[in-house]
């Protein structure tokens, strides 16, 4: 997370990086809610109802843990 910081405060890293890749911090609960149904619903598809609060308490307190569910996914 540090290095991330030092890479960030770089201007001219960070806007390269930035072109590709989006920096993330910690997400809410809300955020995480977002970030598993919009691209669902963008694609056409239904979510099963439950499955977002399932995956939301899974991420509860894994900070560390948006990779996984970014595969699950």
């Amino acid at each position: 997370m540090v290095a991330a910081r030092r890479r960030a405060s770089h201007a001219g890293l960070a806007k390269a990086m930035s072109s590709h890749h989006v920096l993330l911090g910690p997400l809410g609960e809300s955020d995480l809610r977002d970030v598993i149904e919009w691209p669902a619903r963008q694609a056409g598809c239904e979510i099963e109802t439950g499955l977002t609060e399932l995956l939301v308490a899974a991420m509860r307190n894994e900070p560390n843990a948006l990779p996984l569910l970014q595969f699950t996914l």
